[in-house]
């Protein structure tokens, strides 16, 4: 059975339209593919903490003098991290059993100037003052507990000038005068927790 010109026609014309169909899907489904994002393997790459050991100095339970206490840290770029880093570290208090506090935990450095060859200025802030408890030989375990923990960290220091929030200050509860620049001290640090005896003086 022979189909007529008209009925041809309309088969050529549904292929074409159906080869078309066709066309357009392949596109669009090209088009989905392009627009997925490409998954990248990605490698995470993590600088090395360089750590560095510190000397800090703590009391002993009888306020007869300083012990040492060595603590790693991570190294820091300038030397003024570093001193805001060791006396975060003091606040902290000791890990070291045995040992006591010398500064309010709520104490932090906020800035160091350099004076000169041998004298540092330090700058707290008030709660060094405000949380200080107070007492004699607290004061002075307090003072030389900073002074030599700093010094250990910079050596070639022998004075410092204390201020609190850049202001000049007379003591921090009345009994070390720091109206002057206080010497490094390093006659309160012991050796043995039994070396101990009377706290020396000032």
């Amino acid at each position: 059975m022979s189909l007529s010109p008209r009925a041809r026609k309309r088969l050529v014309q549904a292929g074409v339209f159906l080869l078309g169909l066709v066309a357009v899907g392949i596109i669009v489904g090209r088009m989905i593919v392009d627009v997925r994002p490409v998954t990248q393997k990605q490698e995470v790459f993590r600088t090395a903490v360089v750590l560095e050991e510190v000397t800090l100095y703590f009391s002993l339970p009888d306020a007869s003098g300083l012990m040492e206490e060595k603590r790693s840290m991570p190294q820091p770029g300038d030397d003024f991290t570093a001193l805001s880093h060791i006396v975060l570290q003091l606040a902290r208090g000791p890990e070291s059993k045995g040992l006591v506090a010398v500064i309010p935990a709520q104490t932090r450095l906020l800035g160091v100037r350099r004076i000169d060859a041998e004298t540092l200025e330090l700058d707290f802030n008030r709660e060094l003052v405000d949380y200080h408890p107070g007492g004699s030989s607290s004061e002075l375990l307090s003072v030389h507990a900073l002074t030599n923990s700093i010094a250990a960290y910079v050596p070639g220091f022998e004075r410092f000038v204390f201020k609190i929030e850049g202001a000049a200050v007379e003591s921090l509860k009345g009994h070390v005068d720091l109206r002057r620049a206080l010497l490094l001290n390093r006659n309160w640090i012991r050796t043995d927790a039994g070396s101990g005896g009377m706290p020396l003086p000032q």
